[in-house]
This record gives structure tokens, sequence and C-alpha cells, in this order.
């Protein structure tokens, strides 16, 4: 990874914008999971901001969580905004969107989080997951395990992956499913609670 130019940090400035003086950026081409991010921002709040061209007003980073907000009759958002020229805008607005496709989740790390998540009392509300999801997660885990090639064996040689193995156990009711924990847990298991 190369060294950040320091020079090239961009002059930005922060504040509340009305949300009328912003605009989609017309040549934005993510799709973004709407009903994801108002479901997000009705569980979490709108937090962070949305990155912006002070010159033209378009939302160069975080278009849908503007749109979101909008359809949300909020008439105030947190924004940056960056003086660059059009080109750039375009660069920035691109790059955003890539970069945040290139990356990748740790599986395993997630299907814990998610499982952890999974037993509070919101379960995974406003995280953009459902029961489901950690579901296939799991059962992708567990497929990917039989199937790995000699070559990903010696990459995961250097890497540091904790097996789990589990069993899932449907309940006809919230009070049998406090027995069954309470059972497992006095027989020395460790047991985790998910609501699907």
């Amino acid at each position: 990874m190369g060294r950040i130019d320091v020079t090239k940090l961009i002059n930005e400035a922060y504040e509340i914008v009305a949300c009328e003086k912003l605009k989609v950026h017309p040549r934005n081409v993510n799709q973004g999971d709407l009903k994801a991010i108002e479901s997000s921002i009705g569980a979490n709040g709108f937090y962070g901001a949305v990155v912006a061209q002070k010159s033209t007003g378009y939302v160069l980073a975080g278009n849908h969580r503007f749109i979101a907000a909008r359809e949300a009759k909020l008439r105030e958002i947190p924004v940056i905004w960056v003086d660059v020229d059009d080109d750039r805008a375009l660069r920035i607005m691109l790059a955003d969107n890539r970069t945040t496709r290139l990356g990748v989740d740790d599986q395993t790390a997630l299907a814990e989080l998610l499982s952890d998540l999974a037993t509070t009392d919101l379960a995974l509300e406003g995280t953009a997951y459902s029961g489901d999801d950690l579901d296939d997660i799991i059962a992708g885990l567990t497929e990917n395990k039989g199937t790995e090639t000699a070559d990903s064996g010696e990459r995961q040689k250097d890497m540091d992956y904790k097996s789990q193995f589990g069993v899932i156990v449907m309940c006809e009711s919230e009070s049998e499913q406090e027995r069954v924990y309470t059972e497992l847990n006095s027989a020395g298991y460790t047991v985790k609670v998910v609501s699907v």
C-alpha cells in the first residue's frame, strides 16, 4: 500500500445543511438499497455525513442516505463540502462506490457478531441483516469448510481462524426457548439464543 500524499488532502468544510440545498448526482451509477438504508436510519438515526461538491451541491458519497433522509422528511443533514472541480467530483463518487464493493467481510467473524446481536432485545434490527441472512452465512461457512483447495489451505495457515460448531434447536415458544437454553447452559454448553 502506497503512502498518502498529504498535499492531496482536500479542503473540506463540515456543516448542517438544509436538504433542499443538496442534489443527487445525476451521473451516480450506484443502485443503493433504499429499504435497508431507511431501516438503518429508522433504528439508529442518521449518523455520519454525506460528502457533497461545494460548487454544485451534488452528493458524491452518500447519495442513497441523502435520498432516504429526504424521504423521511428530514429538513437538514450533516454534510462535508469538498471544493473540487467536476472531474475530481466524478472520481471521488466512483471511488467511493467502488471501494465499498471491493471490501469483503470475514464471514466467520460476521456470523459470530450477528449471532451475538441476535440474542439482544433488538435482535438484528438496524443492521441490514435478517435471520435468513444469518442462516445463509452460517450455511455458507459449513459448505465452504469441506471445499477448501490446497492453495486456500496454505493461505489459511497464515491466518488465525477458530473453528466453531453448532446446532440450532427450533422451539415452539419463547418459554420453550428459555427452558432449552437453561438446560443446555447448565449442562456446560456454550449457548446463544437466536430469534429467526
